[in-house]
């Protein structure tokens, strides 16, 4: 096992916005992982995953926010899982306080056995 403390590598850009290589520091293979760190009032690039094909899990670890998706604004608040499709427009975007989320993307492949446990 593998812990990570949101003190791995990290890119900063212009405006503040933190984007921590989760994937990367932790060895995973099988999907992306990503933590993001907003400013207050900042918004995270506006992009959708449909060239890569990948969905995308967001899990709000701290702080509050919104996160547009295909013109509908949600909101984005603690113990908040959403769940975005790749060809849905997304947008996260912080708070007042800032925003810190995780960000997990997967494409779908036929290997894929989910866990019957949890189904």
């Amino acid at each position: 096992m593998i812990a990570f403390r949101l003190t791995g590598s990290t890119t900063e850009t212009k405006d503040g916005r933190h984007v921590r290589l989760a994937r990367t520091d932790l060895g995973i293979t099988a999907s992306g992982c990503q933590v993001f760190e907003l400013p207050p009032n900042v918004a995270a690039h506006r992009h959708s995953e449909s060239a890569s094909g990948q969905q995308e899990m967001y899990v709000n670890l701290a702080g509050r926010g919104r996160i547009e998706v295909d013109g509908e604004d949600v909101e984005f608040g603690p113990r908040t899982l959403i769940h975005v499709a790749p060809e849905a427009i997304r947008q996260p975007r912080a708070g007042t306080d800032g925003l810190t989320y995780v960000c997990v993307g997967a494409s779908p492949e036929p290997t894929f056995r989910p866990n019957n446990k949890f189904d």
